[in-house]
């Protein structure tokens, strides 16, 4: 019993670490059939460069280092 807690604990952790997923990012391939690449390009994630899904954060710090990434890349 002790043991199960432990690996549930520990996947909780995993979880919790993860800060980005671009699972939540959508396939850019079939949004260009109908609309023209550069009403897109305010869109697309810096970092798989495909559409972005709506990030929302009421964190400055995470905002903030977002912004810096996408400018990096």
């Amino acid at each position: 019993m002790l043991f199960l807690n432990m690996e549930r604990d520990e996947k909780k952790v995993e979880n919790e670490k993860e800060t980005f997923s671009s699972s939540g990012c959508y396939n850019k391939d079939w949004v260009l059939l109908t609309n023209n690449q550069q009403k897109l390009n305010h869109l697309i994630c810096c970092i798989c460069k495909q559409i972005a899904n709506k990030l929302q954060t009421n964190c400055k710090q995470i905002a903030n280092k977002l912004q810096t990434n996408c400018k990096q890349i």
